[in-house]
């Protein structure tokens, strides 16, 4: 039986000398843990994508396969690849129902898996082995913008494998040897940039660093002129030794990269060296837990507005579920434990209608629950509608889409089309009364156009077939 409880909190923060208060209020629904002794999201399982949401339903890596929670009924089930233990999953970005399931190999028995990497291409109901995958442990995949069939993967340390066909037959980058010994590393691409790959990684030990490479323009697997971006200069740069543990970026703020770290989470702008911002930074203050941060939210109408998590590196874990709406300049920390003992805040999925799906790994217990996070305090900064200043037409379109503009001032208006992962694929600013946007290079299916006015901004769904 599922539980909603609504938590309400006032709390101080103070910050050179200045008090802040902040009001917290949020509902939350327990979907409970999956229905299996013994299984882990979190030691043995995927560190870096470890769940994604389709169709109503959140999926979810662990040691036993993957498991799914469907977010109306709150039913558990499995879906797929039980009895492996599973280091990555991942969902294409132009293709939904297309996912990457990461599997360890090598494990020492009972395990016998040997196919490192899975394919499902129906959203989940079956997988299938990869024709030719590199073999190595798969930690983190990413697709290159505007090119679905190159795909890349961060494998063992800081090694990258690509794919050009979708993700069937792989190589390593610049067709070298393959991996070598290191810790795990995490890979992204801006939405607007597919020539140049980020990947953020702690190689050699204590020398924390986020780094880009080239992508050739004719072959995807040459990788070069790699060039750092954040340097933790083995101790001595902004980053220290906080090793990266979460590379996201996000439609509405495609210009900058968000690192959950050790201890910490950063803001990147990867256009010069260094130039990043701490929007939480911990050194082990009593009210501020040293948390690795594994998951990162950002809210598609407010950037000020984030939700992250993460753990100790500790066998004893506080809750720790932040949220902010100042970006970092004050933030409120929940301690409700859910019915964990020592709960481990692993991801955080967008599921839609300002929602979020927290997945939870409970330590040294071997259980895995999810909670549905509904925030309350909503930003004033701008009034949200739905399609009430804007007619678009055709609904559903092939190719050619017209946007009117139902309001006399347009100045400067950002219009904005999202893929169901939340990933811009148009952004355009405009100052016309009628737009017209060729959309017939996208994927078939459903998206978000998102017009931004400087008082309001307006969303409506079109489906392109």
């Amino acid at each position: 039986m599922s539980r909603s409880i609504t938590i309400t909190f006032i709390f101080l923060l103070t910050l050179l000398d200045t008090t802040k208060l902040q009001a917290q209020n949020a509902i939350f629904t327990d979907h409970g843990f999956i229905p299996v002794a013994s299984i882990s999201a979190s030691s043995g399982a995927a560190e870096f994508q470890s769940a994604i949401y389709n169709n109503g339903d959140v999926f979810i890596a662990t040691t036993d396969g993957i498991w799914k929670n469907n977010i109306t009924s709150q039913v558990w089930s499995p879906a797929g690849l039980q009895g492996i233990q599973i280091a990555s999953l991942f969902q294409h970005p132009d293709s939904p129902d297309k996912f990457y399931a990461g599997a360890y190999i090598n494990l020492p028995p009972p395990s016998t898996n040997t196919n490192p990497l899975f394919i499902s291409e129906d959203g989940g109901l079956t997988w299938n082995p990869a024709t030719a995958p590199v073999n190595e442990n798969y930690y983190a995949f990413a697709v290159r913008p505007g090119n679905p069939n190159h795909v890349y993967a961060n494998v063992e340390a800081a090694n990258i494998a690509v794919s050009a066909d979708g993700g069937e037959t792989w190589d390593f980058m610049n067709h070298n040897t393959g991996g070598y010994f290191g810790y795990q590393s995490c890979i992204a691409f801006t939405p607007l940039n597919p020539n140049q790959i980020y990947q953020g990684s702690e190689n050699p030990m204590d020398c924390a660093w986020l780094g880009k490479y080239d992508i050739d323009l004719t072959d995807p697997f040459i990788l070069s002129n790699f060039e750092t971006v954040v340097d933790g200069q083995c101790g001595g740069g902004p980053w220290e030794n906080r090793r990266p543990d979460e590379l996201r970026t996000f439609a509405n703020n495609s210009d900058n990269l968000y690192v959950g770290q050790e201890g910490a989470l950063s803001k990147v702008s990867p256009q010069g060296l260094n130039q990043t911002e701490f929007l939480y930074l911990s050194n082990g203050e009593p009210d501020k837990p040293y948390s690795y941060i594994y998951a990162i939210w950002v809210d598609p109408l407010d950037t000020n507005h984030l939700i992250f998590g993460g753990a100790l590196n500790n066998n004893a874990q506080p809750m720790q579920l932040y949220e902010t709406y100042t970006e970092g300049d004050t933030f409120y920390r929940y301690t409700q434990t859910f019915d964990l003992t020592n709960p481990m805040v692993l991801e955080i999925v967008d599921i839609g209608g300002g929602m979020v799906a927290v997945v939870l790994n409970d330590q040294n217990e071997n259980r895995v629950k999810l909670i549905v996070m509904e925030p309350q305090l909503l930003s004033n900064k701008h009034t949200e509608k739905s399609g009430i200043d804007i007619t678009v037409l055709p609904v559903p379109t092939t190719d050619i889409l017209t946007i009117q503009f139902n309001r006399q001032h347009v100045e400067n208006s950002i219009v904005t089309i999202t893929n169901s992962l939340g990933q811009i694929v148009y952004q355009q600013l405009s100052s016309s009364p009628v737009e017209q946007i060729d959309i017939s290079h996208l994927s078939k299916g459903m998206y978000n156009l998102t017009v931004q006015f400087e008082d309001a901004i307006t969303t409506q769904k079109i489906i392109l077939n």
